[in-house]
């Protein structure tokens, strides 16, 4: 039997805590705020995609110390991965304070903070709530 053609699409979300703050971006579509995440681009590694993230969108340099979780989910012909990544951040500690394409800001919040703010899905809380060191899963 033939094996059916599909599309693969690869995401990283990116777990930054820093002094029992985790790094969030505010995002440009309706100003909710969210993790670092974004799509890879050609060529580039999941680590790679995790700092250009992170840089693009909150204006932090990180490395990236753990894999958190892999998801995948089919629509139709179409795998969706995403690699949930921790990282820690290196250098200055200033998130972006201004607008452009790739987010309105980044802030640096406790997770009780986080749970009284509009967050772009409820899944921050979840993330936020796995203790450095936890098994890596795949979901």
């Amino acid at each position: 039997m033939p094996r059916r053609a599909f599309s693969c699409h690869v995401f990283v979300l990116v777990l930054v805590e820093h002094e029992g703050r985790f790094l969030v971006v505010r995002e440009t579509s309706d100003g909710s705020y969210y993790l670092p995440a974004g799509g890879l681009e050609g060529g580039e590694s999941v680590p790679e995609a995790a700092m250009r993230e992170t840089m693009e969108e909150a204006g932090i340099d990180v490395r990236v110390t753990d894999l958190v979780a892999v998801e995948h989910t089919w629509s139709g012909d179409v795998l969706r991965l995403r690699y949930v990544v921790r990282a820690e951040p290196r250098g200055d500690l200033r998130p972006k304070a201004f607008a452009d394409e790739h987010s309105l800001g980044a802030a640096w919040m406790k997770r009780e903070d986080l749970a009284r703010r509009e967050l772009r899905h409820g899944e921050v809380l979840d993330w936020t709530a796995i203790p450095r060191g936890a098994a890596a899963r795949l979901v």
